[in-house]
């Protein structure tokens, strides 16, 4: 993926080569595919809150699921909702490896200065869509903060790795159960006072009726 050069063409042998971070050969065409399909997939489910499909036009049809709007609003949700950020942040990733390929260790302070210019640009663009734009799902600011906070893993040993995953993913576990728990509480609650007022409607009409008699 880099093409090396060698600052000093009689150095020792043994040394490692100098990389330049910014030579770099054709790109990977995967990953860009990978990369291309997960910001237009994000897109087409961003464009329904930039169309005017609010939360409570959503929430309605979860409420009522039934209809072609529910149809098309639930196959999207399932194929393509929650699933493109996480496959943005794996290609986020996946070219953060690239880049800091193990051959640049000879010449870390130039890739890390490099990379964390890139992420410096991502995170001004990030800004202009949050500000210019008013996207307040802007998913760039934060790909360039934590690339630049991710950084000092990029030579940490892989058991280091794992428990650092491992650890977050518990976090993360923890935090969505207990986001569960909360909603499912909330749903319990709308139950009950939806069936409180089914039942003083029924009893109002039902009073209606026999005072019309």
């Amino acid at each position: 993926m880099l093409t090396e050069q060698h600052d000093d063409p009689g150095s020792d042998s043994g040394a490692p080569p100098l990389v330049d971070p910014t030579t770099i050969e054709p790109r990977n065409v995967p990953l860009d595919l990978m990369r291309g399909f997960a910001v237009l997939a994000a897109l087409l489910v961003s464009e329904w809150a930039l169309g005017g499909f609010t939360t409570n036009m959503q929430a309605k049809l979860r409420t009522y699921p039934s209809g072609g709007n529910y149809r098309l609003f639930a196959s999207i949700s399932l194929l393509f909702d929650g699933k493109m950020r996480p496959l943005i942040g794996f290609v986020f990733g996946a070219g953060m490896a690239l880049y800091l390929d193990k051959r640049l260790l000879a010449n870390a302070a130039k890739a890390h200065d490099y990379f964390v210019r890139l992420q410096l640009w991502l995170m001004g663009f990030g800004i202009v869509n949050g500000v210019l734009l008013l996207w307040h799902n802007d998913l760039l600011f934060h790909l360039g903060l934590m690339g630049i906070l991710l950084l000092p893993f990029a030579q940490a040993t892989p058991r280091g790795l794992l428990t650092a995953s491992l650890v977050a993913l518990l976090i993360f576990t923890g935090k969505q159960y207990w986001n569960y728990t909360d909603d499912k509480t909330a749903l319990r609650k709308f139950n009950t006072v939806e069936a409180v007022e089914k039942k003083i409607k029924a009893d109002s009409a039902a009073r209606a009726k026999q005072d019309s008699l």
